[in-house]
């Protein structure tokens, strides 16, 4: 008896280890250990600020057979998981398996520039944990550019085109020492991996294709580069060595707009001739849509960084306002006078400044914090007001009566009389609930179809129009409201989203003490904090599923009567050009007072007597048609330190996004390329310090959707 009870002891003990190694093994099947390696890189040493960020994942595995599955990551800041992502399906063979992601932009505290990344790989039997890894985010006191170099010998290059990387840093043009509040940051990609969607290069502010890196690319990726610098991307272009014929059509579509040059041709050895007629000259510039140009010539070995022509030359990539861009050219530096005003107002409350020309200023904390940070619009809460419904009630007064009046008759007469009817009086403890529940029922679903909680409430799309009525690129806002906690799941296909928290752009943020010193946890204008992809209504972060941005789906939490806006942008997205003629419009005739009425008549015409549109000049509004007062939000306070509160001139939120005050970036570059970020910095694209440069607005409200054009004439 005693051996018989030591055997089921034993065989017991071994079932119990079988099933403890069973679940700390993770395998594919029966006996099977999965064994994978994962390492993730960014092209950069830094992650451009406010910016996506392109992700390179490498899975290494040892196993022979094929392993399917996806894989799971979770970002997390100082130990809690601020987003969630899901990849596409994966079929992992024998050796590496490579593929690129993007995502949403992320900022740290003022502590670290680090982000835990843990990872696993799901199949459908196992869950196997792999290495926690480390991504490198943009160190949240500094400002980083990130230049891309199609570079095909792994940052292994000349002398020559290494002092033009160089000398095309932006902070070669900030007079002083600077103390690390720029940073323009080199990324070396090879051009088997540049990306073929326009939206893979949001990462970067600036394209150089030198040499081999320029003729080894593929003709996908030339078009994507087209549609990316129509959205307001810069590219540098040295066509040296033998081309192809996609590489002579994208130059010459590259500089389409210069009809008044010849066109581009190959020689008898299949290398770029001497810009046609221009044969002195060794740049060439040009405004592609939104974007910027450049084109070095054969002759241009020997470039002198210190002139004028290179001056202009890296001015105009980095797309500097019209008054820097003079300023660069007279003295090869801007003028930072704007921005030290912005440190001597002290507007913070911070008691020791650090000026003579520095752009970081010292905290009671000795924490460095750049005049250059992303900030917020001050009129942001605008986009937040006109999504919103006008009333939070779910239904209306006159419904709850009827409704309530049902359920009284249902469970009043209509209780008594229907079981008289049928002799089971003894009933009622069954019907008076069954009807309670079905009332409740019909109650909440009449509620959520007035909510239309299963989609956008509201949405703000602001379309960009080029030549020929083409679109370049569409930024749409989406308001999410649900009257109960829920998910609510959001579609995306060849677009770049980012969730945004709607308390980051009321004016009313700054509650502040005595000395306007901020809350720690609050965001603010001009300093780091929180991301806006990592918050939301509710304390759950959104899962991505699938590949960003080519197909994926954002699984989010909504907390009951909490708005989300989400923020999407496309570039080049798939709708049939404007059939409004905007090419036809001169920027001669917008000084005029009567040409101006005519222009809005004939945009009423088109558009609809119901349209709104102005013009924007400098800093100037001219309306055309339309209430004015429509882009005009109520007059708020804005705190100021040491004071009362001051009133802040009503702004239109439309006007903030379009031409940005000169404040921090915006003291001296007049746009950016596409980041498709959170602090909406790339929707700008008027510069008020050049007198030429006129945007045309018209807008146009539908009963979900709120249609905004913009058309630039500079």
């Amino acid at each position: 008896m005693f051996s018989n009870r030591s055997s089921f002891d034993m065989r017991s003990a071994a079932i119990l280890l079988g099933l403890i190694t069973g679940f700390a093994s993770p395998a594919t099947g029966k006996g099977t250990t999965i064994q994978l390696g994962v390492e993730i890189e960014t092209p950069a040493l830094f992650a451009r600020s406010g910016a996506a960020i392109p992700v390179t994942w490498t899975i290494h595995s040892e196993q022979p057979n094929v392993i399917e599955g996806r894989l799971h990551y979770e970002l997390l800041v100082d130990g809690k998981v601020r987003a969630r992502f899901e990849s596409h399906d994966l079929a992992i063979g024998l050796g590496d398996t490579r593929f690129t992601t993007l995502l949403p932009g992320i900022t740290t505290d003022q502590r670290t520039n680090y982000v835990d990344v843990k990872i696993r790989f799901v199949t459908v039997e196992k869950v196997v944990s792999l290495s926690d890894r480390v991504l490198r985010v943009q160190p949240p006191r500094l400002r980083v550019f990130v230049t891309a170099v199609c570079d095909p010998w792994a940052s292994r290059i000349a002398d020559e085109t290494s002092a033009l990387i160089n000398h095309l840093r932006i902070e070669h043009f900030h007079p002083g020492d600077i103390e690390r509040a720029i940073d323009t940051t080199p990324a070396h990609i090879a051009p088997e991996r540049l990306p073929t969607e326009p939206l893979g290069y949001c990462g970067f502010d600036l394209l150089l294709l030198l040499d081999e890196g320029f003729s080894s690319l593929r003709e996908r990726q030339l078009l994507a580069i087209l549609d990316w610098v129509d959205a307001g991307g810069s590219v540098l272009v040295r066509p040296r060595g033998t081309l192809q014929i996609h590489h002579l059509t994208f130059l010459n579509e590259l500089f389409s707009h210069q009809t008044d040059l010849p066109p581009f041709t190959l020689d008898d050895k299949s290398r770029l001739a001497e810009f046609g007629a221009v044969t002195d000259a060794r740049v060439r510039l040009a405004k592609r849509g939104l974007g910027r140009a450049g084109l070095l010539s054969k002759a241009s070995e020997q470039i002198d960084f210190d002139s004028t022509a290179w001056r202009r030359t890296a001015a105009w990539l980095w797309k500097l306002r019209m008054d820097q861009t003079e300023s660069v050219l007279a003295q090869g530096s801007w003028n930072t006078m704007e921005l030290d005003r912005e440190l001597v107002q002290n507007q913070f409350g911070y008691d020791r400044l650090q000026l003579s020309g520095k752009l970081i200023r010292l905290t009671d904390d000795f924490e460095q914090v750049s005049a250059l940070s992303p900030r917020a619009i001050r009129s942001g809460d605008w986009l937040l007001e006109k999504l919103m419904p006008e009333t939070a009630r779910v239904i209306s007064l006159p419904m709850v009566g009827v409704i309530l009046g049902l359920y009284l008759l249902a469970v009043g007469p209509g209780d008594f009389f229907l079981l008289k009817l049928i002799r089971r009086h003894k009933f009622t403890f069954l019907l008076f609930p069954a009807v309670t529940i079905g009332f409740t029922y019909w109650t909440v679903r009449m509620s959520d179809a007035n909510l239309r909680t299963n989609k956008s409430l509201r949405s703000l799309r602001i379309l960009d129009v080029g030549s020929q009525g083409k679109f370049l690129r569409e930024n749409r806002f989406e308001l999410l409201f649900a009257n109960i906690e829920r998910e609510v799941v959001t579609e995306a296909r060849h677009e770049l989203f980012t969730q945004l928290d709607p308390r980051l752009y009321r004016s009313q943020l700054a509650d502040r003490s005595n000395r306007g010193r901020p809350q720690p946890t609050a965001r603010y204008p001009g300093m780091p904090g929180e991301n806006l992809l990592m918050t939301s209504g509710t304390e759950q972060p959104a899962l991505h599923e699938g590949q960003m941005p080519a197909l994926y789906r954002v699984r989010q939490r909504l907390g009951q009567f909490t708005p989300q806006i989400n923020h999407l942008l496309t570039i080049a997205p798939d709708r049939p050009p404007s059939d409004f003629d905007w090419d036809s419009l001169r920027p001669a005739d917008f000084a005029d007072a009567s040409r101006r009425n005519e222009l809005g008549k004939q945009l009423q015409s088109h558009f609809g007597t119901q349209a709104i549109a102005y013009l924007l000049h400098g800093s100037d509004v001219f309306p055309l048609t339309g209430d004015p007062a429509w882009m005009l939000r109520r007059g708020e306070m804005w705190p100021q330190p040491g004071g009362s509160p001051q009133p802040v001139s009503p702004a239109a939120f439309l006007r903030d996004v379009s031409a940005r005050a000169p404040a921090g970036l915006f003291t001296f570059a007049s746009r950016i390329s596409p980041t498709g970020g959170d602090n909406l910095e790339d929707l700008t694209i008027l510069d008020p310090s050049d007198r030429d440069a006129w945007l045309l607005i018209v807008v146009v409200e539908t009963t979900d959707d709120i249609f905004v054009y913009r058309k630039s004439y500079d």
